[in-house]
């Protein structure tokens, strides 16, 4: 890759149909903003990468719905965090 720049989007303006959607059906779980990461060579595009975040509120629902599931993620014990 040439170049690559980082523009902050909102997560209900992105150009990706699938984002747009989930921040308008469930925006409580995600922060408002999210990146588009873009690559490019030569001055011409290559890709996009979309980059977005969880809300604590969704953080908190996985990490219980993780533990709950047979061989979910497990607490860090003491000291091996």
């Amino acid at each position: 890759m040439g170049d690559g720049r980082a523009k902050l989007i909102k997560g209900g303006d992105s150009r990706y149909a699938e984002i747009r959607q989930e921040y308008n059906e469930t925006p409580h779980e995600f922060l408002p903003f999210g990146i588009d990461w873009t690559f490019t060579l030569n001055g011409r595009e290559v890709f996009t990468i979309p980059a977005t975040f969880p809300s604590p509120v969704r953080v908190e629902r996985d990490r219980r719905t993780a533990h709950a599931r047979p061989g979910g993620v497990q607490p860090a014990q003491p000291g091996t965090a």
